[in-house]
This record gives structure tokens, C-alpha cells and sequence, in this order.
């Protein structure tokens, strides 16, 4: 019974892909059930061979078919949004000093997370979508050439930290 929390946890699946395992795992026994009755229900041996067969065939289809649609997924968010993007930022941060970092543009804020949680572990962070009050924020994410927003601190100079989807400014 706990074997799939137990996979998901060796695997490090993080919480968008382990919200899918486990709605995926759930097809997975279901098929594996039917494939089973099928079997079983089979007459002769000549019709448990074909049916055996079957399913390697559709599995391989299945695997094709995932395999094809994750590649052009991600070349699709590679040319469109450049969220892998965000892992340089990420890296960035985690080479420069410990610091509260602000990032109030939600696609920021999200893609910093993950990026930071996921890739530099050893690290604690602090990443906030609005300013709290009595924190000093060291770190700035915006995008790039952003005016200044009211409530934002005040900027001079230029971001410590550019490429196409974010500037990082470190603050004062």
C-alpha cells in the first residue's frame, strides 16, 4: 500500500509531477487489472500469447506517445515562455551571498521556488511575492527593464543579474 509514496519520495518527485503520479497511478492499476481478467479469461493458450502481446505493443505506443509529447512540450516552453530560465537565476542566487529575495511578478516568484528548492537543497531560502514588514530584502527579481512599481524600493545602477526573463538587483 505504500509502495508508490515510497517511490515518490526515492524519486524526489516534486509536487506538480507527484499530483500527476498519482492520478496517473491509479490508471496504471486499473489497466494492469483488466490486462489481468483478460488473461485469465483467455481459452487456449494461442489467445493468452496474443493478448500478452497486445499489451507490449500498446505499452510501447503508450511510452512512444509520452516520450513524443514531452519532447515538444518543452520545446514549446523553450521557444515561447524561456522558464528554464529561471534555473540561472537560481544559480545566481545560490552563488551570492544568503539574503531575503523579492520576487513579486508570480512567474518569478514560482519559477525561483522551484528552481531554488529543486536544484540547491543544502540552501535555506526566503523568497517572498510581497514585501513583509521588517524584512530586509537583499535581493530584487523583475523583469528585465521594469519601471519602478510604487511600494518597490528604490533603484540605481544596474541589475546585478540580467538575462530575458528576469533582472535581479541587489538591494542596498
Amino acid at each position: 500500500m505504500g509502495l508508490p509514496y515510497l517511490l515518490a519520495l526515492l524519486l524526489l518527485i516534486q509536487p506538480p509531477e507527484r499530483t500527476l503520479f498519482y492520478k496517473a497511478q491509479y490508471l496504471f492499476i486499473m489497466v494492469g487489472l483488466l490486462a489481468d481478467w483478460a488473461v485469465r479469461r483467455a481459452a487456449t493458450l494461442r489467445h493468452r500469447q496474443g493478448i500478452r502481446w497486445g499489451l507490449v505493443g500498446g505499452t510501447l505506443v503508450f511510452a512512444a506517445c509520452q516520450v513524443w509529447q514531452v519532447q515538444r512540450q518543452e520545446n514549446l516552453w523553450w521557444q515561447n515562455w524561456r522558464w528554464q530560465l529561471g534555473a540561472l537565476g537560481a544559480s545566481w542566487l545560490a552563488s551570492q551571498p544568503v539574503g531575503a529575495v523579492l520576487a513579486p511578478e508570480s512567474a518569478h516568484h514560482l519559477l525561483l521556488r522551484f528552481y531554488a528548492h529543486s536544484t540547491h537543497r543544502d540552501r535555506s531560502w526566503q523568497i517572498d511575492d510581497y514585501p513583509r514588514p521588517g524584512v530586509h530584502y537583499r535581493y530584487l527579481v523583475r523583469k528585465p527593464g521594469a519601471q519602478l512599481v510604487p511600494g518597490e524600493p528604490r533603484l540605481s545602477g544596474v541589475p546585478a543579474f540580467h538575462n530575458a526573463l528576469m533582472d535581479i538587483v541587489v538591494l542596498p
